[in-house]
């Protein structure tokens, strides 16, 4: 091989990792800049301050911090009085400020990333500073850690109505109670069909029909937690993680 052609593979290879430095460069930068997940979980590089440990509040925000950990604290409270022994820890990241509820992908709701170690960031505005969204999003964290952790997962193993309707169990709101649902199953007549809003399609449709949707699995969920306790709750939630078919697990105890 002559010294040109030499040169001329060296050259080959230095522009292949060249370019594929600079794409990895621009994925890394895309996302934890341009997805929501990713900026939840590089926070503090956004403009963020750690009020207390796991709780990140952005430097611009004009509300009161002494409210916020007192609600956030309260929620706990409620939270941990439910499950009994708590084992999730989710970040929980506070802004008013649009561009960066957008970058969020929400101003009150919970992203999860589960590759053994699993981590929910929850998001809130101003708006939502209030100890039942609070309770609402910490149940969503640590129902997604007792099905998810120590497992890689991109799938959702429990369905939507499920995943909300436990979330609900520690919301008090009126709109969500029981009668609310009287009203929504028009005194029990109008059949309920969970098996609709197994997925996205729980979020769907006018705000009527997603309230709906909500007080039908809150309903549902206390329904079966009254028949077989918090410990069966529990039990389902590891067996699902174990593999666990949910419909197969969840109709096993169901008292009809």
């Amino acid at each position: 091989m002559s010294i040109r052609e030499r040169k001329k593979r060296k050259g080959i290879r230095w522009c292949f990792f060249i370019l594929s430095l600079v794409l990895f460069v621009t994925a890394f930068v895309y996302y934890f800049w341009f997805t929501p997940l990713g900026y939840r979980m590089s926070v503090m590089f956004h403009g963020f301050r750690e009020l207390s440990p796991g709780i990140y509040v952005d430097k611009e925000y004009e509300g009161d911090r002494y409210i916020i950990l007192k609600r956030i604290n309260a929620a706990k409270a409620r939270h941990s009085e439910f499950w009994g022994e708590v084992k999730s820890n989710p970040t929980i990241i506070i802004t008013d400020d649009e561009k960066k509820i957008a970058r969020l992908g929400g101003d009150h709701n919970a992203y999860t990333i589960a590759v053994f170690a699993v981590r929910t960031y929850i998001s809130l505005s101003s708006s939502w500073i209030n100890v039942d969204v609070i309770a609402h999003e910490l149940t969503h964290a640590e129902t997604h850690y007792r099905v998810f952790h120590g497992l890689i997962s991109f799938k959702r193993p429990i369905p939507v109505w499920f995943d909300e309707g436990l979330a609900l169990q520690n919301d008090t709101r009126e709109r969500y109670g029981d009668t609310a649902w009287i009203y929504a199953t028009d005194y029990t007549r109008k059949k309920v069909d969970l098996d609709a809003i197994n997925g996205e399609e729980f979020y769907e449709g006018t705000e009527k029909e997603v309230l709906y949707n909500y007080i039908v699995s809150r309903y549902e969920v206390k329904k079966w937690i009254t028949e077989n306790g918090i410990e069966a709750l529990k039990t389902l939630l590891e067996e699902i993680r174990r593999g666990g078919d949910f419909n197969t697990l969840y109709n096993k105890n169901k008292q009809e």
